[in-house]
């Protein structure tokens, strides 16, 4: 029994290129695109297909912010502060991204100004409740700068717990857009 291989089409439109690739013997599971007239061709064309719709423009932006936290973490000398700042980055810019596709989705926007506003959008759109909005806010201060570091823990530790809980967050908060 030969198992098909499966493929995610970024910028999928409404799905050539996932045309190509079921054409080709690839299982599609998913198209992402940033305009929902797309993604509902796309999803005609691709009935056993999920969609998603997202902004990938941003991600970058994330990719980057982690990539420069370990580069950071194992500088010769490491930056910790340096690490946890971009994980700290990379989870704002995840929380950002999610409200503002989820305010496309629904057909308005919402205040950019601030972190904290990112999050009450989300949960007021049911994308998070307000326990897990509460949480995510305290990681937050918990990995921002000037955040008490506990006695007995080394920086590099406390940068380890630090970048867990960050990145740990932001999958936290990008299943959580995903799943709404």
């Amino acid at each position: 029994m030969s198992k098909k291989l499966t493929a995610i089409d970024l910028f999928s439109g409404c799905g050539g290129f996932s045309y190509g690739f079921e054409q080709a013997g690839f299982q599609v599971v998913l198209g992402v695109d940033n305009t929902k007239t797309a993604l509902e061709t796309f999803a005609k064309n691709h009935k056993n297909s999920q969609t998603l719709l997202l902004d990938l423009h941003e991600d970058s932006a994330i990719e980057k912010a982690v990539e420069d936290s370990s580069k950071n973490f194992v500088a010769e000398p490491p930056d910790f502060n340096g690490s946890t700042t971009n994980v700290r980055i990379a989870l704002e810019t995840v929380a950002r991204r999610a409200a503002r596709t989820t305010a496309k989705k629904l057909g308005g926007g919402y205040p950019e100004d601030s972190w904290g506003k990112a999050l009450q959008f989300l949960r007021s759109s049911g994308v998070i409740e307000l326990s897990e909005e509460e949480i995510l806010a305290r990681v937050y201060s918990f990995i921002s700068p000037g955040a008490h570091v506990p006695k007995g823990v080394t920086a590099e530790e406390w940068a380890r717990l630090a970048r867990t809980f960050g990145l740990s967050s932001a999958y936290f908060l990008l299943k959580k857009y995903e799943a709404s």
